[in-house]
């Protein structure tokens, strides 16, 4: 059922009202979120990246230029052959020269061939000097009762 051009009208109007009220909203908003008039991404030629990384290189920021290696990795490589870094090669994980057994029987037939360990020996624990005996029996003063108060009239005690 076809809707009729007044309730289409109608909706055309709404939308284009709340396309309005967010457009005039949103500047507002990136304004206090943002903190600052300028666009939040600046162009920056060849040189000034390569300074930039030149002096992260030279005060041993990796943390910066990890980020950046992750973030722009064409870019970051680019710059770093321009600036003469040489970056460390990635060498394949070397391969054991034997077969990893795959079945127990095979464990149990490797570990068979295979020569105990012996453990390591447990560092030597540092000499403490023994402490002196306690005396036995220390003197003690009988308890002392704290002194009544006189009261008069009172009986004594006895």
């Amino acid at each position: 059922m076809a809707q009729s051009p007044d309730k289409r009208n109608e909706v055309e109007v709404l939308r284009e009202e709340l396309t309005r009220e967010v457009n005039k909203d949103a500047e507002v908003i990136a304004g206090q979120i943002f903190h600052r008039p300028g666009p939040d991404l600046t162009r920056l030629t060849q040189a000034q990246v390569d300074a930039i990384y030149a002096r992260a290189y030279r005060e041993d920021d990796r943390e910066f230029l990890t980020r950046e290696a992750q973030r722009a990795p064409q870019q970051f490589l680019e710059s770093v052959k321009r600036i003469g870094v040489t970056l460390p090669t990635e060498e394949p994980t070397p391969r054991p020269s034997q077969q990893l057994p795959t079945t127990a029987e095979e464990l149990m037939a490797q570990q068979a061939t295979m020569a105990p360990q012996p453990m390591p020996a447990l560092p030597q624990a540092p000499q403490i000097p023994t402490p002196a005996p306690l005396p036995t029996q220390v003197p003690m003063a009988p308890p002392m009762m704290p002194p009544q108060p006189q009261v008069p009239g009172a009986i004594p005690p006895l």
